[in-house]
Protein backbone atom coordinates (compact mmCIF):
# COMPACT_ATOMS: atom_id res chain seq x y z
CA UNK A 1 0.00 0.00 0.00
CA UNK A 2 1.20 3.46 -0.80
CA UNK A 3 1.27 6.27 1.75
CA UNK A 4 -2.00 7.83 0.62
CA UNK A 5 -3.94 4.58 1.05
CA UNK A 6 -2.37 3.99 4.47
CA UNK A 7 -3.37 7.52 5.51
CA UNK A 8 -6.94 6.88 4.33
CA UNK A 9 -6.99 3.54 6.18
CA UNK A 10 -5.79 5.19 9.38
CA UNK A 11 -8.41 7.89 9.08
CA UNK A 12 -11.23 5.36 8.58
CA UNK A 13 -9.97 3.22 11.45
CA UNK A 14 -9.92 6.26 13.72
CA UNK A 15 -13.50 7.03 12.76
CA UNK A 16 -14.60 3.41 13.20
CA UNK A 17 -12.72 2.39 16.34
CA UNK A 18 -11.95 5.67 18.08
CA UNK A 19 -14.30 7.94 20.06
CA UNK A 20 -16.71 9.77 17.77
CA UNK A 21 -19.89 11.87 18.05
CA UNK A 22 -21.28 11.53 14.49
CA UNK A 23 -23.17 8.28 15.09
CA UNK A 24 -22.75 5.04 13.10
CA UNK A 25 -20.68 4.96 9.92
CA UNK A 26 -22.59 4.93 6.67
CA UNK A 27 -22.59 1.82 4.50
CA UNK A 28 -20.21 3.29 1.91
CA UNK A 29 -17.64 4.18 4.57
CA UNK A 30 -17.84 0.69 6.08
CA UNK A 31 -17.42 -0.88 2.64
CA UNK A 32 -14.38 1.31 1.93
CA UNK A 33 -12.79 0.43 5.28
CA UNK A 34 -13.30 -3.29 4.58
CA UNK A 35 -11.68 -2.89 1.19
CA UNK A 36 -8.62 -1.10 2.60
CA UNK A 37 -8.30 -3.65 5.43
CA UNK A 38 -8.29 -6.48 2.85
CA UNK A 39 -5.65 -4.74 0.73
CA UNK A 40 -3.52 -4.12 3.81
CA UNK A 41 -3.68 -7.82 4.77
CA UNK A 42 -2.84 -8.87 1.23
CA UNK A 43 0.16 -6.55 1.24
CA UNK A 44 1.28 -8.06 4.58
CA UNK A 45 1.73 -4.65 6.10
CA UNK A 46 -1.23 -3.95 8.34
CA UNK A 47 -0.52 -0.60 9.98
CA UNK A 48 -1.08 -0.52 13.74
CA UNK A 49 0.57 2.70 14.85
CA UNK A 50 -2.51 4.93 15.03
CA UNK A 51 -4.00 5.52 18.51
CA UNK A 52 -7.26 3.73 19.16
CA UNK A 53 -7.04 1.31 16.13
CA UNK A 54 -8.09 -2.35 16.24
CA UNK A 55 -6.94 -5.43 14.32
CA UNK A 56 -10.49 -6.80 14.27
CA UNK A 57 -12.08 -6.67 10.79
CA UNK A 58 -15.18 -4.57 10.32
CA UNK A 59 -18.18 -6.90 10.02
CA UNK A 60 -20.05 -6.85 6.77
CA UNK A 61 -23.38 -5.10 6.77
CA UNK A 62 -25.25 -8.27 5.81
CA UNK A 63 -23.14 -10.73 7.80
CA UNK A 64 -24.82 -13.22 10.18
CA UNK A 65 -23.24 -11.46 13.18
CA UNK A 66 -24.79 -8.18 12.09
CA UNK A 67 -28.22 -9.77 11.77
CA UNK A 68 -27.81 -11.40 15.19
CA UNK A 69 -26.90 -8.07 16.83
CA UNK A 70 -29.87 -6.39 15.22
CA UNK A 71 -32.18 -9.17 16.46
CA UNK A 72 -30.74 -8.63 19.97
CA UNK A 73 -31.36 -4.89 19.85
CA UNK A 74 -27.73 -3.80 19.20
CA UNK A 75 -27.53 -0.69 17.01
CA UNK A 76 -25.14 -0.23 14.08
CA UNK A 77 -23.28 2.39 16.09
CA UNK A 78 -22.60 -0.17 18.86
CA UNK A 79 -21.39 -2.66 16.26
CA UNK A 80 -18.34 -0.54 15.40
CA UNK A 81 -17.57 0.61 18.97
CA UNK A 82 -14.79 -1.49 20.57
CA UNK A 83 -16.02 -3.96 23.19
CA UNK A 84 -13.94 -2.26 25.91
CA UNK A 85 -15.65 1.07 25.18
CA UNK A 86 -19.11 -0.54 25.20
CA UNK A 87 -18.39 -2.30 28.52
CA UNK A 88 -17.21 1.03 29.97
CA UNK A 89 -20.49 2.67 28.99
CA UNK A 90 -22.46 -0.24 30.47
CA UNK A 91 -20.64 0.09 33.79
CA UNK A 92 -21.37 3.80 33.91
CA UNK A 93 -25.04 3.18 33.15
CA UNK A 94 -25.27 0.50 35.85
CA UNK A 95 -24.12 2.99 38.48
CA UNK A 96 -26.85 5.40 37.46
CA UNK A 97 -29.61 2.81 37.90
CA UNK A 98 -29.41 0.66 41.11
CA UNK A 99 -29.94 -3.04 40.56
CA UNK A 100 -32.44 -5.25 42.33
CA UNK A 101 -29.80 -6.58 44.76
CA UNK A 102 -28.74 -3.05 45.70
CA UNK A 103 -32.35 -2.00 46.29
CA UNK A 104 -33.03 -5.14 48.36
CA UNK A 105 -29.97 -4.54 50.55
CA UNK A 106 -30.97 -0.92 51.01
CA UNK A 107 -34.49 -1.94 52.06
CA UNK A 108 -33.09 -4.48 54.53
CA UNK A 109 -30.79 -1.86 56.07
CA UNK A 110 -33.70 0.55 56.48
CA UNK A 111 -35.81 -2.17 58.14
CA UNK A 112 -32.96 -3.12 60.49
CA UNK A 113 -32.39 0.51 61.48
CA UNK A 114 -36.10 0.93 62.17
CA UNK A 115 -36.08 -2.21 64.35
CA UNK A 116 -33.12 -0.99 66.41
CA UNK A 117 -34.74 2.42 66.85
CA UNK A 118 -37.99 0.79 68.01
CA UNK A 119 -36.12 -1.43 70.49
CA UNK A 120 -34.21 1.54 71.89
CA UNK A 121 -37.44 3.53 72.23
CA UNK A 122 -39.13 0.62 74.02
CA UNK A 123 -36.25 0.20 76.47
CA UNK A 124 -36.33 3.90 77.34
CA UNK A 125 -40.10 3.86 77.75
CA UNK A 126 -40.11 0.63 79.78
CA UNK A 127 -37.53 1.85 82.34
CA UNK A 128 -38.69 5.26 83.43
CA UNK A 129 -36.16 7.23 85.48
CA UNK A 130 -36.99 7.85 89.14
CA UNK A 131 -35.59 10.91 90.91
CA UNK A 132 -33.57 9.93 93.98
CA UNK A 133 -32.85 12.64 96.54
CA UNK A 134 -29.68 11.56 98.30
CA UNK A 135 -28.03 14.88 99.03
CA UNK A 136 -29.56 15.37 102.50
CA UNK A 137 -26.91 16.63 104.96
CA UNK A 138 -25.75 14.37 107.77
CA UNK A 139 -26.42 16.13 111.06
CA UNK A 140 -25.22 13.53 113.58
CA UNK A 141 -23.43 10.22 114.10
CA UNK A 142 -24.80 8.06 116.90
CA UNK A 143 -22.59 5.67 118.86
CA UNK A 144 -23.72 2.98 121.37
CA UNK A 145 -24.64 4.26 124.82
CA UNK A 146 -23.94 1.56 127.46
CA UNK A 147 -26.13 3.40 129.98
CA UNK A 148 -29.27 2.58 127.99
CA UNK A 149 -30.92 -0.73 128.83
CA UNK A 150 -33.48 -2.36 126.57
CA UNK A 151 -35.17 -5.50 127.98
CA UNK A 152 -34.39 -8.73 126.14
CA UNK A 153 -37.28 -9.66 123.85
CA UNK A 154 -38.63 -6.14 123.53
CA UNK A 155 -39.29 -5.64 119.82
CA UNK A 156 -36.60 -8.21 119.02
CA UNK A 157 -33.89 -6.84 121.34
CA UNK A 158 -31.28 -9.40 122.35
CA UNK A 159 -28.93 -9.77 125.32
CA UNK A 160 -26.07 -8.16 123.41
CA UNK A 161 -28.06 -5.49 121.58
CA UNK A 162 -26.53 -2.02 121.80
CA UNK A 163 -28.75 1.08 122.07
CA UNK A 164 -28.65 4.74 121.05
CA UNK A 165 -30.46 7.88 122.18
CA UNK A 166 -31.61 10.77 119.96
CA UNK A 167 -34.06 13.54 121.05
CA UNK A 168 -36.61 11.32 122.83
CA UNK A 169 -36.01 8.31 120.55
CA UNK A 170 -34.30 5.09 121.59
CA UNK A 171 -32.71 3.10 118.78
CA UNK A 172 -31.43 -0.42 119.39
CA UNK A 173 -30.26 -3.51 117.53
CA UNK A 174 -32.73 -6.30 116.89
CA UNK A 175 -32.45 -9.83 115.59
CA UNK A 176 -35.30 -9.45 113.09
CA UNK A 177 -37.27 -6.81 111.23
CA UNK A 178 -40.28 -5.55 113.15
CA UNK A 179 -42.32 -5.39 109.97
CA UNK A 180 -40.88 -8.54 108.40
CA UNK A 181 -37.94 -9.09 106.08
CA UNK A 182 -34.23 -8.76 106.75
CA UNK A 183 -32.76 -10.63 109.68
CA UNK A 184 -29.38 -12.03 110.50
CA UNK A 185 -28.80 -9.58 113.38
CA UNK A 186 -28.18 -6.56 111.10
CA UNK A 187 -31.46 -4.86 111.93
CA UNK A 188 -32.42 -2.05 114.29
CA UNK A 189 -35.56 -0.43 115.67
CA UNK A 190 -36.55 3.05 116.86
CA UNK A 191 -39.28 3.72 119.48
CA UNK A 192 -40.20 6.51 121.84
CA UNK A 193 -37.91 6.39 124.84
CA UNK A 194 -41.01 6.70 127.04
CA UNK A 195 -42.25 3.35 125.70
CA UNK A 196 -39.18 1.34 126.81
CA UNK A 197 -40.30 -1.02 129.67
CA UNK A 198 -38.28 -1.08 132.86
CA UNK A 199 -36.76 -4.23 134.37
CA UNK A 200 -38.87 -7.36 134.03
CA UNK A 201 -42.08 -5.64 133.03
CA UNK A 202 -41.80 -7.27 129.62
CA UNK A 203 -42.48 -10.68 131.17
CA UNK A 204 -46.11 -9.80 131.59
CA UNK A 205 -46.32 -8.13 128.19
CA UNK A 206 -45.93 -4.51 127.29
CA UNK A 207 -47.74 -1.70 125.51
CA UNK A 208 -46.56 1.33 123.55
CA UNK A 209 -48.20 4.72 123.13
CA UNK A 210 -46.11 5.83 120.16
CA UNK A 211 -45.02 4.43 116.79
CA UNK A 212 -42.32 1.84 116.20
CA UNK A 213 -39.92 1.94 113.26
CA UNK A 214 -37.58 -0.76 111.97
CA UNK A 215 -35.12 -1.50 109.19
CA UNK A 216 -32.74 -4.31 108.12
CA UNK A 217 -29.80 -4.65 105.74
CA UNK A 218 -30.70 -6.29 102.43
CA UNK A 219 -27.71 -7.23 100.29
CA UNK A 220 -25.68 -4.11 99.54
CA UNK A 221 -28.35 -1.81 100.96
CA UNK A 222 -27.79 -0.86 104.62
CA UNK A 223 -30.45 -0.98 107.32
CA UNK A 224 -32.36 2.32 107.11
CA UNK A 225 -35.22 3.98 108.97
CA UNK A 226 -37.03 7.09 107.74
CA UNK A 227 -39.54 9.09 109.75
CA UNK A 228 -41.17 12.49 109.96
CA UNK A 229 -40.91 14.91 112.87
CA UNK A 230 -44.68 15.13 113.04
CA UNK A 231 -47.20 14.87 115.87
CA UNK A 232 -46.40 11.20 116.47
CA UNK A 233 -42.72 11.94 117.12
CA UNK A 234 -41.32 12.75 120.58
CA UNK A 235 -41.81 16.39 121.64
CA UNK A 236 -38.04 16.97 121.76
CA UNK A 237 -37.69 15.77 118.16
CA UNK A 238 -40.58 17.93 116.93
CA UNK A 239 -39.15 20.97 118.64
CA UNK A 240 -35.67 20.44 117.24
CA UNK A 241 -36.61 19.46 113.66
CA UNK A 242 -39.97 21.09 112.97
CA UNK A 243 -41.25 20.26 109.45
CA UNK A 244 -38.28 17.96 108.96
CA UNK A 245 -37.78 14.40 107.73
CA UNK A 246 -35.12 12.18 109.29
CA UNK A 247 -33.22 9.21 107.92
CA UNK A 248 -31.19 6.85 110.13
CA UNK A 249 -28.62 4.65 108.37
CA UNK A 250 -26.86 1.87 110.30
CA UNK A 251 -23.17 1.37 109.45
CA UNK A 252 -21.63 -1.27 111.70
CA UNK A 253 -22.09 -0.07 115.29
CA UNK A 254 -22.69 3.54 114.22
CA UNK A 255 -25.85 5.21 112.98
CA UNK A 256 -25.76 8.22 110.70
CA UNK A 257 -28.59 10.77 110.96
CA UNK A 258 -29.63 12.74 107.86
CA UNK A 259 -32.07 15.64 107.71
CA UNK A 260 -34.45 16.47 104.89
CA UNK A 261 -37.42 18.78 104.43
CA UNK A 262 -41.02 17.76 105.07
CA UNK A 263 -43.15 20.90 104.83
CA UNK A 264 -46.69 20.72 106.15
CA UNK A 265 -49.63 21.15 103.82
Amino acid sequence: MDSSLRAELDTLRLRAYGPREDGALDAETVRRLQELEARARDAGSVHSGSQGTSESPVPAEDSPSTSLRESQGVSAADAVIPRETREHHRVRRSWRTPGRVTLALWAMSVAASAGLAAAATYSVAAILPVAVVDDAPQIATLTPDPAITVPVGFNGAGASSVAYEFYGLTLFETSYGIFGGGGGGDCFAAVLTADIPEGDEIQGGYSMSGPSYGGCRVGDFPATITMSADSSAPPELREQFRDGALKFVKDGDRIGVFLGENPRD
